[in-house]
């Protein structure tokens, strides 16, 4: 063999191994991609599971005020005796305020019966989940800002009395 063919040979090879390096790096750099891409989408699910376990959290506690106050409405309106602090009929906004929670919750439920129905969504189904969950957003605050209501009402008429 000549010089020049095996110096052909050696740049033809070494062309080669240049390319097998490309790819190699080309591959490394798909698997980082997808390592990385798994670990957003894994946090992402975590989030919303996050997401809905404060949703619950937050519901436990707007229900466990919510009775406590209607046990306070109910207590306040037979006492004093002669002279009760509330009406019976008082009694009724802190039922009314668990009534709506209860649709919260069912709201809440039809949600993630829809999230769980995930793998069949198509374009309407994903929009339908975020505007689900805007809305339950929007419930949810109404839902605080009439439990801590009630709660600041019930002070105010126990603190003048």
């Amino acid at each position: 063999m000549k010089d020049s063919e095996i110096n052909r040979l050696l740049q033809e090879i070494l062309t080669y191994l240049k390319k097998i390096e490309i790819r190699n790096q080309t591959n490394e750099m798909t698997a980082d991609s997808d390592s990385l891409i798994k670990k957003t989408e894994t946090r992402a699910e975590n989030a919303l599971n996050k997401l809905g376990l404060s949703f619950d959290r937050l519901h436990d506690k707007l229900f466990m005020l919510n009775n406590v106050m209607i046990v306070a409405f109910l207590g306040f309106s037979k006492f004093p005796s002669d002279s009760p602090i509330f009406g019976l009929l008082t009694a009724f906004i802190p039922i009314l305020n668990l009534i709506f929670l209860i649709i919260l919750e069912k709201m809440q439920m039809e949600i993630y019966r829809h999230e769980s129905l995930q793998m069949e969504w198509d374009d309407q189904g994903r929009e339908r989940f975020g505007i689900m969950i805007r809305n339950q957003n929007l419930r949810s605050l109404l839902g605080i800002i009439t439990t801590i209501g009630i709660l600041i009402y019930l002070f105010v008429v126990i603190i003048q009395y």
